[in-house]
């Protein structure tokens, strides 16, 4: 019996640890944001949620922001951030062939979105991306590397620059 109380405590307190780190959200929440200007509408899921700050006159329309532990989520003033884009600060090792993927870790970094970005339906950015101010990130877009302040990128499998804002 005793063996079993210690399980199931343990078992709760990692649910509530969990709990306490991932919020869904529904319909104009305010996240991290002292001024309560940046919000989300729609279905979001927040992944470490006090890993997660929106800026002023910003909202997300629905998706994924899954911060973690060690590394979060800054979305600047003026942003939109269409349904369905995720936005993921944490991936797992995978190198060591000699290793199972699970057994290797995983690697953290931020992700910053700087003022007045669009992100459309459905694209993807990954840890350790900066998108610049002004920049247009297309639907369906995997970011896995910098885009610079006005560009304007596509691409499902490889990012490319498409254009500019002038």
């Amino acid at each position: 019996m005793k063996l079993f109380v210690k399980i199931f405590g343990r078992l709760m307190m990692t649910l509530t640890e969990k709990r306490e780190n991932i919020l869904g959200l529904y319909n104009s929440t305010i996240v991290n944001n002292p001024s309560g200007s940046g919000f989300v509408s729609g279905k979001v899921l927040l992944r470490y949620p006090g890993h997660i700050t929106i800026g002023k006159n910003s909202y997300v329309n629905g998706g994924q922001l899954s911060a973690s532990p060690n590394a979060y989520i800054k979305i600047g003033d003026n942003c939109l951030i269409s349904y369905q884009v995720h936005l993921r600060t944490d991936m797992h090792i995978y190198k060591e062939r000699d290793i199972l993927i699970r057994e290797q870790g995983h690697q953290e970094a931020d992700i910053i979105i700087e003022n007045d970005v669009w992100i459309g339906y459905g694209a993807q950015i990954f840890g350790g991306v900066t998108l610049g101010e002004g920049c247009v990130v297309g639907a369906g877009t995997i970011v896995t590397k910098d885009v610079m302040p006005y560009q304007v990128v596509v691409g499902e499998s490889k990012m490319r620059v498409i254009g500019e804002r002038i």
